[in-house]
């Protein structure tokens, strides 16, 4: 068994924040890249999620339907600033969030079954 299990999907790379912000696409590129060229490679499983057909009912778990109806309407009529905070999001980044989900999930299941110790999201 793999000492650590990687959750990464290229498709989180469409989370598209700005170039200036702290989540731009360039931080987890790099953190791919650098864990793929390291030592630590030899200890990491990656491990690419697949979309759950039941991932709604998950988010509902920790969301109020409207949250959830507000945030998938708004990134999909274009808006790309949520709630007038710095939670900057594109025209991907719902479809990004259920797969990011999605990918929670697997994680979780991986270390219950004891099929890994830990897990750790690249987001």
């Amino acid at each position: 068994m793999k000492k650590l299990g990687l959750i990464y999907h290229e498709d989180y790379l469409k989370h598209d924040t700005g170039a200036w912000h702290p989540e731009r696409k360039e931080r987890l590129t790099a953190i791919v890249e650098h864990l793929k060229k390291s030592d630590l490679n030899d200890e990491i499983e990656w491990i690419t999620p697949q979309l759950k057909s039941d991932v709604e009912k998950w988010i509902l778990k920790v969301h109020t339907p409207r949250h959830f109806e507000f945030v998938k309407s708004s990134i999909l009529s274009g808006v790309r600033l949520l709630d007038f905070g710095d939670t900057y999001v594109s025209r991907d980044s719902f479809d990004v969030a259920l797969l990011a989900v999605s990918g929670v999930i697997e994680g979780v299941d991986k270390i219950f079954k004891e099929d890994m110790r830990k897990v750790f999201f690249a987001l």
